[in-house]
């Protein structure tokens, strides 16, 4: 009896259950029933999309940005409208940069850019929807005069070099200047750009390095955006020659002489450049002119010409008595 009884409330969950699924389907062809006659019919419905600017004038330079989308009106089958909303992407909207206007003189904003013939462009591209109105309808904006100027590179470094080596020879920037471009009231005010500070230790070999260039200023674009330094480092060594001094500015040669003739230049040489050394590579002068200024008959020397090779000159003596003979 009671196992009759228990089949009995079996067979009523299951009769109950197989209702409700039978609800469930007719529910759910119901639905998509609704969805398909819902996408089939016509609506209208605004959404952003990405814009994109073309035929932009090359010679100027805009000191604002031009808004990157812009919101538009549509009308269409629900379908179609809902694959847009999903991907925005595919209803871009180009605006023609030869549609440019000028604005009356003192007007804040010097010129404007009708976006109502996008809507055209976006029917002829688009058959499945129709663009009914696009915001904004005008852009307003400045332009200024595009203006090039090539300036040198600066590079700001600090070298700290392990005992008895240092800078072979200059420090080699590549490129040693760069192409800026912006406005012309501000280009020709930029006479140099500067890059990242170059802070280096314990060198003692030669080595290259990428420095970026910093903006000199938000408005401006420059190329290229880095350069190369390069540092030729060698070991050092004392070495010294011995120069003859030539007097400058001598109207009558055997009315002064100099005590002594010659000089030693003592200097500072990389090893790789020791066998460049030549006396006559420099030129020690006295400038009879200076006597005026200076006091006791004595001529201080200069270095006239020393070559690329020798760091930090020094002369023995630095200065040489004069001998004045009376005619």
């Amino acid at each position: 009896m009671a196992r009759t009884k228990s089949t009995q409330v079996w067979r009523s969950a299951l009769f109950n259950r197989r209702k409700i699924i039978v609800f469930l389907l007719c529910l759910a062809v119901s639905a998509l029933l609704w969805l398909l006659l819902a996408f089939n019919g016509f609506y209208s419905t605004r959404f952003a999309v990405p814009v994109k600017y073309i035929n932009m004038p090359i010679d100027h330079v805009l000191m604002e940005s031009l808004p990157k989308k812009a919101e538009i009106e549509v009308s269409g089958s629900g379908f179609h409208l809902l694959t847009y909303r999903l991907r925005p992407q595919l209803a871009e909207i180009i605006i023609d940069g030869r549609n440019i206007g000028t604005m009356p003189a003192g007007e804040k904003n010097g010129s404007f850019l009708t976006t109502l013939h996008a809507i055209d462009y976006f029917n002829r591209l688009h058959g499945d929807i129709k663009a009914l109105n696009i915001f904004p309808d005008t852009i307003f904006f400045n332009f200024f005069n595009r203006g090039y100027n090539k300036v040198p590179v600066e590079v700001s470094s600090f070298f700290e070099f392990v005992d008895q080596h240092g800078l072979v020879d200059s420090m080699q920037i590549k490129p040693d200047s760069v192409t800026i471009t912006g406005p012309i009231e501000l280009t020709g005010k930029i006479t140099k750009v500067e890059t990242d500070p170059l802070i280096l230790t314990n060198l003692n070999k030669s080595g290259s390095y990428n420095l970026k260039i910093k903006p000199p200023n938000p408005e401006i674009s420059f190329e290229p955006a880095e350069v190369a330094v390069h540092l030729e480092i060698d070991r050092f060594t004392e070495a010294n020659v011995e120069v003859p001094v030539f007097i400058e500015h001598l109207i009558q040669r055997d009315s002064l002489n100099v005590l002594p003739q010659t000089v030693q230049v003592v200097f500072q040489v990389a090893l790789r450049n020791f066998k460049k050394i030549k006396s006559e590579d420099f030129q020690i002068v006295a400038d009879v002119n200076d006597l005026k200024l200076q006091k006791g008959g004595r001529l201080i020397l200069k270095v006239k010409k020393a070559p690329n090779y020798a760091k930090q000159i020094r002369l023995k003596p630095e200065s040489v008595e004069t001998i004045i003979r009376k005619r």
